[in-house]
């Protein structure tokens, strides 16, 4: 399968340098020349709206929550490296051993704790536990604790909701480490609260340069990223499967609360809509009852769709490069010879400064 490449934001020059603005740069003005036109940049200085972002603050008010760290493998990070569980508080303690790293708390890996809701303790433990689960896909742990100090955007953003905060904390030795080259799914803003940190940062315009481990399809106008053997999506992000139940659910609705007379063309479109959705999802199990004469609700049943990226003969996701970093450093290589023709930036962050990589 050819990659479709259809990518219109920012792509860099050879020796582009990234520019630095001021954190005070008027919002309006931040978002037209920066998020708009997808160019990096760098923040010199630390939005007030994170002054509560110190690693004593988050260990007094965190400590007791149980994340999940890696392991320091081959003096890397990231590979599809084992996690271990502990206690927030006790991470810290180990942290100047500069071993563990905490990274991403991703859904598949909540963490079972005795504050946990059982679902047949109180009549509405469903609902508490949907919205527990809304809550950490906001903020995983152990930033759930710190809701709602927890800001939802940032005086910067011009009123663009942040989608997830994530927290990143470790300790490299002086020879420092790498996370490996990879891509996210939604814009970053990456504020560097203590340490410093480099970055290699590459153009989607270059994604058929870039090796990953799953096999890309196609890269939307605005940068984002579609696997071959991942569920298909909509240039926000939105799965087409969504998509699809979502209007099915809207025209059981609708046909439900129809008048008489209406509801023979109601079912028609539902049929439609029912049809496009199976397409969608491809071999599901399905169970359908035809509506009565009264319209009531058939019933559809479904195997669960998997909405994570198939992995191809790996323990990376489908996102993450087999480039190893000696290469992005200069080094020579047979194996993937393109990445030498993508442009690349490198980005020095200090502490105290932010990145916006869209």
């Amino acid at each position: 399968m050819k990659m479709k490449i259809e990518y219109t934001g920012f792509h860099p020059t050879p020796n582009w340098k990234i520019p630095k603005v001021d954190v005070s740069i008027d919002p309006l003005e931040f978002f037209e020349k920066f998020i708009k036109t997808r160019t990096p940049c760098i923040l010199t200085g630390f939005p007030a709206d994170l002054d509560w972002l110190t690693l004593d603050n988050l260990n007094e008010s965190c400590g007791d929550k149980v994340v999940q760290v890696e392991k320091k493998k081959d003096g890397t990070f990231g590979h599809g490296n084992t996690r271990i569980k502990m206690k927030f508080s006790e991470f810290v303690d180990e942290l100047p051993k500069g071993n563990l790293y905490l990274t991403t708390q991703y859904e598949e890996e909540d963490i079972d704790e005795e504050e946990d809701i059982e679902s047949d303790s109180e009549p509405d433990a469903e609902e508490v536990e949907a919205e527990s689960q809304l809550i950490k896909s906001f903020a995983a742990p152990p930033l759930d604790s710190m809701l709602p100090d927890i800001p939802y955007s940032l005086e910067i953003f011009s009123g663009l909701i942040l989608f997830q905060i994530n927290l990143w904390i470790g300790m490299a030795s002086e020879k420092g480490t790498s996370t490996g080259l990879h891509h996210d799914f939604h814009d970053n803003f990456y504020c560097l609260k203590q340490g410093k940190k480099r970055f290699t940062l590459f153009s989607p315009k270059d994604a058929d340069k870039m090796y990953t481990t799953g096999t890309i399809s196609r890269v939307f106008p605005n940068g984002l990223i579609e696997y071959a053997n991942g569920e298909k999506v909509r240039a926000d992000g939105a799965y087409l499967s969504d998509i699809a139940r979502w209007k099915v659910e809207q025209a059981e609705f609708e046909l439900e609360n129809a008048p008489e007379e209406d509801k023979e063309e109601l079912e028609k479109k539902l049929e439609e809509l029912m049809d496009e959705m199976f397409q969608i999802e491809g071999g599901l199990a399905m169970d359908m009852e035809e509506y009565d004469e009264k319209g009531n609700k058939r019933t559809l049943s479904t195997d669960s769709s998997n909405k994570k990226q198939k992995i191809q003969e790996s323990d990376n996701p489908p996102s993450f490069s087999r480039v190893p970093v000696a290469v992005l450093e200069g080094k020579e290589s047979k194996e993937f010879p393109l990445i030498s023709k993508a442009t690349k930036v490198v980005v020095e962050l200090k502490e105290g400064e932010t990145l916006l990589v869209s």
